[in-house]
């Protein structure tokens, strides 16, 4: 195959990826979606509570497409659903491809989440415990296990008494082997994988996503942010395959018009947040701050 007749085959095979979502097909596997279905109280609560078999009286708090950011050249961290429930703080994510390496963006996100969670002047035992989730849609680990809990451990004393408990846990799910774990939780990761409505709790949760799909305000938004996302996608790609820096920086233009920060369209384009930050000035917007289009 020549260069171009190449070149136009990968231009193609982008944009088939990065194709913009009917909305009628949308499910919850969606991550957009999932943010914007996780925003509803009821939803989110019934989504743990079927994951973690456990009741949740109260949210406390929640955040959709949380950023935690950090001073200087840090890269941030945006969380898909952040949330505050008994004391404990969690972060939902929704991991559509296959990620290998999910394990090294756990243990940022805890620290992220730490960082967040300790001001200037608080003791380490104000830490609260924190829980990380990661739904997959396959397997990350390739164990084929449906669900991988993760603790810190000392080593020399497994087993022993008193645990080293950091108050740290993670639990990735693989929907995939949803067949391998029995009871509601293994209902909602065959209902993620493929919609498949089984027990009344499932019955109860689909209704609810029907009800968020009925909402024309929420369908806008996703509309919205699905393209945004697929055109940073697509020029991201294009950037990587072809070097064209002025791809990249057409992202940053973009970012900048969004009102991203730096550290969003560095991480958005693999650009040096210094290279950001020049073209946000030659914007004549200031370094660091959010550009309002």
């Amino acid at each position: 195959m020549c260069e171009d007749n190449k070149t136009a085959a990968e231009d193609g095979g982008i944009r088939q990826r990065y194709r913009l979502p009917r909305w009628e097909d949308v499910t919850i596997a969606n991550d957009v979606f999932f943010g914007i279905a996780m925003g509803h109280e009821d939803v989110c609560k019934l989504l743990l509570e079927c994951l973690l078999d456990f009741k949740i009286d109260r949210i406390e708090y929640i955040q959709k497409q949380k950023e935690l950011s950090f001073p200087a050249d840090g890269k941030a961290v945006r969380l898909d659903v952040y949330l505050k429930t008994g004391g404990r703080v969690i972060d939902v994510e929704m991991q559509v491809y296959r990620d290998t390496q999910v394990q090294r963006r756990i243990r940022y996100y805890q620290s992220a989440i730490d960082t967040d969670q300790l001001l200037r002047g608080m003791n380490y035992k104000e830490l609260p415990e924190s829980l990380v989730i990661f739904i997959c849609l396959t397997d990350p680990f390739g164990l084929g296990l449906p669900r991988y809990t993760f603790k810190t451990v000392c080593l020399e004393r497994l087993g022993a008494r008193p645990a080293f408990d950091d108050g740290r846990t993670a639990v990735v799910f693989n929907c995939a082997a949803y067949d391998k774990l029995a009871g509601v939780c293994g209902d909602m990761l065959h209902y993620i994988k493929t919609r498949s409505v089984g027990s009344e709790r499932i019955q109860e949760f689909d209704s609810m996503i029907e009800d968020v799909k009925s909402l024309t305000y929420e369908r806008g938004k996703f509309m919205f942010w699905s393209a945004k996302m697929m055109d940073f996608e697509y020029d991201k790609k294009q950037a990587e395959l072809h070097g064209q820096e002025a791809a990249r920086l057409d992202v940053v233009r973009r970012a900048r018009g969004m009102g991203l920060t730096v550290e969003q369209a560095a991480e958005l384009t693999g650009l040096a947040a210094e290279q950001v930050r020049a073209a946000f000035a030659a914007g004549d917007a200031a370094p660091g701050a959010k550009i309002n289009s």
